[in-house]
């Protein structure tokens, strides 16, 4: 039985790791920065290489004043908290995609290119954080396209 390679992890350059921003209904502005940490090449075709993604996605809630009011005397959470009515959750509309989320690397004649798509966000008013706005929850996916990089 022959033994799987092992994936290769190239050297990459960060071209551009920026945060995007999402408005919501309530008027506070998410910012969201996907960050690579890792990179590994599991095989290449005729296609390019394929590749499995190390990440982590930075998140911060900046909320208005008369928000951050409204929370003022809340509690912080102390546990962690099911995703549910019961537990105070509540949706919350998205407003307006104010920057899209896209970061970009170079890595050996490649250029990777990653979107963040923020899906849906619910928040707890019962609870705030310790900046003092509510607890948001945000469900995201993201895309990833590698091609060819262009050389001048």
């Amino acid at each position: 039985m022959a033994l799987k390679p092992v994936p290769r992890q190239p050297k990459f350059d960060i071209e551009k790791e920026e945060w995007g921003h999402i408005l919501l209904e309530d008027n506070t502005i998410i910012d969201l920065r996907f960050i690579l940490v890792d990179l590994m090449i599991t095989s290449e075709d005729l296609l390019g290489p394929q590749v499995t993604l190390g990440h982590i996605v930075g998140v911060r809630a900046r909320s208005p004043f008369d928000l951050m009011e409204k929370m003022k005397d809340k509690p912080l959470a102390e546990v962690s908290l099911p995703l549910t009515e019961e537990a105070g959750y509540e949706t919350v509309k998205i407003k307006k995609v104010e920057k899209p989320v896209q970061s970009s690397y170079f890595f050996e004649e490649y250029l990777l290119v990653v979107e963040l798509s923020v899906e849906s966000v619910v928040r707890n008013m019962r609870y705030k954080m310790p900046a003092g706005s509510p607890i948001y929850s945000i469900r995201w996916t993201f895309r990833y396209n590698v091609s060819k990089a262009m050389t001048s």
